[in-house]
């Protein structure tokens, strides 16, 4: 793949300039030699940066898997206060249990960039959202860059673990984990791609908002949608749109178009924290008034999963659940829960406490 994220390389003070791909445009970086280098980040900037980083804060969430899979998650000094409140078990595989806040994005504070100026980084890391707002605040020594690994398309994906590869000197250890990446995906599209209009089974997809989803195109919405179902606001006309792209429904609305599945988005320590909770939480979604007479709950289709299977950079695999529901005949064979504990495993040497998916993929309950 040729990357869209270009640089120049100055090595030992000494100018020369290589501009192409990303790839292999600079050699093993040692503790004693410094490189200079300029790079493209995910927001289309230009950033100087001069390797190695050694001091890296995290201000948003969305890096707690790529950086200790690269092998530097041992360089971050400082977190966002998201990690520990909703990604706990996360934070403790990369060992920043005890690392300093710097805020969160959504809180009334925000990112607090005093805590981040208090860290003295070589390199802030932030999704493309925020980026603009840093910047504002940050002087240019404290180099913020955006990456994005929570897009559900991996060709985009890729090109962010391989920038983040090539800024942290891992390019080998990048490359690999994409082509793993790409052999996930290839599982699910080999079986879904050929699949008619009238084969993928309709549904719908809740985010953390009432009556809010994505559309085909978007986020979560997209993995869904590319994991053989039909997503139902493909049919809908002048739907509202919210801040991020995301539709609003009129619960009449839904009634009447009558979803076959139902997906609910949650966060997987306040409701797949073990299956008590997690049933609980269901009951709570498919309580709602004029839902008993929908196909989804009628046939137990309705679904809680963790946010990270699609809001994350092992994206290929939250696909994974959505495929076995959708089309069981087409994955007879495939786990998705052990297929996930087997990327945790050799890629992070964990698996997962809490619960993925409730109930498990193509399970259904009685209430």
């Amino acid at each position: 793949m040729t990357s869209k994220y270009r640089r120049r390389v100055v090595l030992a003070g000494v100018a020369s300039t290589a501009m192409g791909s990303l790839s292999g445009c600079v050699g093993e970086i040692t503790d004693d030699e410094e490189t200079d280098v300029t790079v493209t980040d995910t927001a289309g900037r230009t950033v100087s940066l001069s390797l190695p980083l050694d001091r890296v804060v995290l201000a948003r969430i969305g890096f707690e898997e790529i950086l200790p899979i690269l092998g530097v998650g041992d360089r971050v000094t400082a977190i966002s206060e998201g990690y520990p409140r909703y990604l706990p078990h996360h934070t403790e595989i990369a060992g920043w249990e005890d690392a300093p806040s710097v805020g969160f994005a959504f809180d009334e504070g925000g990112i607090n960039t005093e805590a981040i100026l208090n860290q003295d980084p070589d390199a802030v890391l932030v999704s493309p959202d925020f980026v603009d707002e840093l910047r504002e605040t940050l002087p240019d020594s404290n180099h913020v860059i955006a990456l994005d690994f929570d897009n559900p398309d991996l060709d985009e994906t890729a090109e962010n673990i391989e920038l983040a590869g090539e800024i942290f000197d891992r390019e080998q250890q990048a490359e690999s984990f994409i082509e793993n990446l790409r052999s996930y995906q290839d599982l699910i599209q080999a079986e879904t791609k050929g699949l008619s209009r009238e084969e993928k089974p309709t549904f719908y997809l809740e985010t953390f908002d009432e009556y809010v989803t994505f559309g085909t195109e978007n986020l979560d919405g997209k993995v869904a949608a590319n994991a053989g179902g039909y997503n139902l606001v493909e049919d809908a006309e002048s739907l509202p749109q919210v801040e991020f792209g995301e539709y609003e429904l009129n619960p009449e609305w839904l009634l009447e178009n009558d979803p076959e599945f139902i997906f609910r988005r949650v966060y997987a320590n306040e409701s797949l924290a073990d299956e008590e909770k997690a049933q609980r939480r269901l009951n709570e979604l498919i309580d709602r008034p004029g839902w008993e007479n929908l196909t989804a709950v009628q046939e137990g289709n309705v679904y809680l999963f963790h946010e990270r299977l699609a809001f994350s950079i092992a994206t290929p695999l939250g696909r994974a659940h959505f495929a076995k529901c959708f089309q069981p005949e087409l994955f007879t064979d495939l786990q998705p829960r052990e297929l996930f504990n087997e990327y945790l495993e050799e890629w992070l040497g964990s698996s997962y406490p809490e619960l993925l998916f409730y109930p498990r993929p193509g399970e259904t309950l009685e209430r």
